[in-house]
């Protein structure tokens, strides 16, 4: 094989900046961060706010009131307390939507009240508003006492004799109902909401979901980078010749 003359080398070199510039564009364009960006997701793990009651486990002060970052809110476990009371949030990590599911937002019957309440008042425990107990009325009945009008005495009604008929029970068969185990993810199934407003496993295990994969993106960026380092090289390498011929 020849080697390649100076204007074919230049061309080479030419058509490998091309190359190379065009393999940069591309990995900038798919990096996952800098496409959040340009979606208008910003990722807000760490700056975003968060207002929650503690469970303090005490019966004079059972909750104290945080409000952290969503980073803060997950490093010190806050997600795994099944006392704290948190309203439904969401956060941007990584590129990615997360949604966390509100906490023990209903009625709390340890102290007669809603989580949400007790949220509300800055996670001190309102008083619970009594039950009216409804008050029965007694109406008095006239009672009326049949007499004859010709003796002016009282008359005492037969009273008329009613058949009674007995009825013969039917047997009916109670059907049983076998309780049946669904799997989280079975097609054709759905998995039960979570009770009184607790968080989800995927809630809880969103902080912890791995980044979207930036693989084909540093490929990209290396490719371009090589190449791009191959023609400056050989540039380089034309110069030195030159110079010494």
């Amino acid at each position: 094989m020849r080697p390649l003359t100076s204007p074919a080398r230049r061309a080479v070199r030419r058509l490998a900046f091309v190359a190379a510039a065009g393999l940069l564009a591309a990995g900038v364009a798919t990096s996952p961060a800098l496409a959040a960006s340009g979606d208008g997701k910003q990722d807000n793990f760490d700056a975003k706010k968060i207002t929650y009651c503690h469970g303090t486990g005490s019966t004079s002060n059972p909750y104290v009131g945080l409000t952290t970052s969503v980073a803060a809110f997950y490093s010190a476990g806050h997600i795994d307390h099944t006392d704290d009371i948190w309203p439904a949030f969401s956060y941007v990590k990584g590129g990615a939507t997360y949604d966390v599911a509100a906490q023990n937002l209903g009625l709390l019957p340890a102290y007669g009240v809603t989580g949400a309440a007790i949220l509300a008042a800055g996670c001190a425990i309102p008083a619970a508003s009594p039950t009216p107990t409804p008050t029965q009325t007694v109406t008095p009945t006239r009672t009326v006492t049949p007499t004859d009008p010709a003796t002016q005495q009282v008359v005492t009604p037969t009273p008329a004799v009613t058949p009674t008929v007995t009825p013969t029970p039917t047997p009916t068969g109670t059907p049983t109902t076998s309780p049946s185990l669904v799997m989280a993810g079975d097609p054709g199934t759905s998995t039960p909401a979570a009770a009184n407003g607790d968080v989800t496993l995927s809630a809880q295990t969103a902080a912890y979901a791995p980044a979207p994969s930036v693989l084909p993106s540093s490929l990209l960026l290396a490719s371009g980078m090589l190449l791009g380092a191959w023609a400056a090289l050989t540039a380089f390498a034309d110069r030195r010749r030159g110079r010494h011929a």
